[in-house]
């Protein structure tokens, strides 16, 4: 990827352009409603970068100076390392696509995935405004089945819209599809969607050895189904858990309380050759 060849103004303005062709289509609204973008520096986890605010979201999350406390943990533990190979599904806005692009090196590489459109683009936009030529984003969800989803347009808070809101037809990819990326590390923060992503085929992905998980016990309780299960799906893989922190104690999927939050997980895979 280039540097750019243009004014920042300009980039934003192309970057706008491309807001308004998919708001023909899909407008932006509640939490996800378009604010005029700009950009504001970061500095977290041991990375400098520019991040372009758009929607009210990530005004709110990230239009100060607060960021991102997992990722002050992914540099102090190692959870993500030179030359990874990372997921980063449920992107949104791409602060955290952006931090691992920079994070694991031009040896490294991180393929972005979030259904809603603005998103997708937003997290190509930022890479390429810090010159990352190892970040992809794709306008599409995964999980461990291929289908088309309803999506509010509002936010990402429901798996699916309920009868009479505004939606956008979404693509949700089997995750087997990449497969043969031979990701090392995933980011999974899909808003309840963990509980049927969780349900893969594990073993496939022989170089994946960390694991950071938001977990959403009250999304997927709301839909009558069991959290706990997200986690005996993933030890079941032979990832061991804590909850909160990468030194917390070793948590036991069976008896555990499956608490809302981040989750690091690890297992020990085969040399990386």
């Amino acid at each position: 990827m280039q540097k750019l060849k243009t004014s920042k103004q300009q980039f934003l303005d192309r970057f706008s352009r491309e807001l308004d062709a998919i708001e023909a289509k899909a407008p932006m609204q509640g939490s996800y409603e378009r604010i005029k973008p700009y950009i504001v520096d970061h500095q977290v986890g041991g990375q400098d970068f520019e991040f372009i605010i758009y929607h009210k979201e990530s005004e709110s999350w990230f239009g100060g100076n607060g960021g991102d406390a997992s990722l002050q943990m992914y540099k102090d533990f190692q959870f993500v390392k030179p030359g990874d190979v990372c997921f980063d599904i449920g992107c949104n806005s791409g602060y955290i696509s952006v931090w691992l692009g920079l994070a694991v090196g031009p040896q490294g590489k991180v393929l972005a995935f979030d259904p809603y459109p603005w998103n997708a683009l937003a997290t190509n936009y930022s890479a390429r405004l810090n010159y990352l030529e190892n970040v992809r984003a794709y306008p599409i969800g995964l999980g461990d089945q291929a289908f088309e989803l309803k999506l509010p347009l509002n936010s990402a808070r429901t798996l699916e819209a309920s009868a009479g809101n505004q939606f956008i037809m979404a693509h949700i990819a089997n995750i087997q599809e990449f497969v043969a990326e031979r990701p090392t590390f995933m980011k999974i923060d899909i808003e309840g969607a963990e509980y049927e992503l969780t349900r893969t085929n594990w073993a496939n992905f022989d170089r994946l050895e960390r694991i950071f998980l938001e977990l959403h016990p009250f999304y997927i309780d709301d839909r009558g189904l069991e959290t706990r299960a997200v986690l005996k799906n993933l030890a079941a893989a032979g990832f061991s858990m804590r909850h909160g922190h990468p030194q917390a104690a070793v948590a036991d999927a069976n008896t555990c309380d499956p608490g809302h939050g981040g989750w690091f997980m690890t297992r020990a895979v085969p040399s990386q050759a």
